[in-house]
């Protein structure tokens, strides 16, 4: 039986955009409102690549 993930983090690189806030306000909410867990992740690519160099590892739930 094969078992669905429904979990989401999204990353983004680079400076400042125009509306990306709203866009991650807007993915996190429909996500949550389907009952996936979602995650912050610290400090970019940073968290992803080496989550050792946080505490309490790369990723926020």
């Amino acid at each position: 039986m094969m078992t669905r993930l429904r979990n989401i983090a999204i990353n983004t690189g680079g400076g400042d955009a125009p509306g990306l806030n709203a866009v991650i306000c807007g993915a996190v909410n429909a996500a949550l409102n389907r009952g996936w867990r979602c995650f912050g992740i610290r400090d970019g690519f940073n968290g992803l690549m080496f989550p050792e160099q946080f505490p309490a590892g790369g990723l926020i739930p």
